[in-house]
């Protein structure tokens, strides 16, 4: 054998050798891109919920994902703020003659809670929900700038006062768009009732402006009413306590 084939048999042996060496980093780059790449996937959507749209349809129908469905904050349908509802003493009132709807200047006013996707059908009687604790109804509408810049002091006031019922009351028929702005805005602790054919300000007399606060006495007595926009969460403080000491 003569000494260029023998070189050309090393060259060949060598090459060999390196792509057999080659091949398991090539499959272990690839397997390491991959697995990037799912790492990822998986740190765009912290929450582990799979899909944007299974992970963020709470805020589109006002979920933010702190809650769980069955807490007893929160409306299970929607995840906003559940409205009250009637205490076991005002049910037991009601049944027995002792505590009538058409005895509150609330009369027999029924709405939804804000965000039910709710009809009539769902609507729940304000005077005997709120009855019991002093009433703190902030009258607003999607539509309303004043409302917007109001609407975050009274969901902190909610938020801090839970001796008192804090609700708002949403007077426009598109109650989409109000859970649209109640998300935009972050009001977290305020749940609103839906009033399509301003109920409330008819049945209280209300004069015809928005944002408007009517503070209830626990037995439903229209203690003050106050046609303005609050600008702090003192001012607002400061309003209530005034006409119930």
């Amino acid at each position: 054998m003569g000494r260029q084939q023998r070189w050309t048999i090393l060259i060949i042996a060598v090459l060999t050798g390196l792509v057999i060496c080659a091949v398991p980093l090539m499959l272990r780059s690839t397997s390491s891109h991959n697995d990037a790449h799912s790492g990822a996937a998986i740190s765009d959507n912290p929450a582990g919920q799979g899909s944007a749209g299974e992970g963020d349809a709470g805020r589109g129908d006002g979920t933010d994902g702190s809650e769980g469905e069955n807490s007893p904050a929160s409306n299970p349908t929607t995840g906003r703020p559940a409205c009250p509802t009637a205490s076991a003493e005002a049910a037991v009132g009601s049944h027995d003659g002792s505590q009538k709807d058409d005895d509150s200047p609330l009369g027999s006013v029924t709405l939804p809670c804000l965000g039910n996707s709710a009809s009539k059908a769902d609507s729940q009687p304000l005077s005997r929900n709120l009855a019991g604790k002093p009433t703190v109804i902030n009258l607003w509408a999607f539509w309303c700038q004043p409302c917007k810049k109001e609407l975050p002091i009274v969901d902190k006031v909610a938020q801090s006062h839970p001796e008192w019922n804090v609700v708002g009351v949403h007077a426009d028929k598109n109650g989409d768009a109000g859970v649209g702005v109640l998300s935009d805005l972050h009001v977290d602790h305020l749940s609103s009732f839906q009033d399509s054919g301003g109920d409330v300000a008819r049945a209280l007399r209300l004069p015809s402006v928005i944002p408007i606060t009517v503070v209830l006495k626990p037995n439903g007595e229209v203690a003050k009413v106050y046609p303005q926009t609050f600008t702090s969460t003192g001012d607002l403080e400061s309003a209530v306590t005034a006409v119930l000491s």
